[in-house]
């Protein structure tokens, strides 16, 4: 008897723990990870960006001066 209700115990451990777990993997689904090549395009990107903007920088530093 005492083995059963072990058992049963054990049982409903077990679904609720699965409840949880899929309750909190919709809260957050897993982040779809970009292939590199896209990591690389927009490293490249903001390459671009920066320099751009330290060109802006120098032209307005040399418009003051």
């Amino acid at each position: 008897m005492v083995k059963e209700a072990k058992v049963r115990k054990a049982a409903r451990k077990k679904k609720t723990a699965a409840r949880k777990h899929e309750k909190a993997k919709q809260k957050s689904p897993k982040k779809d990870h970009k292939p590199k090549a896209w990591r690389r395009e927009d490293l490249q990107i903001v390459e671009r960006i920066t320099i751009m903007l330290e060109d802006i920088v120098e032209q307005f530093g040399e418009e003051r001066t």
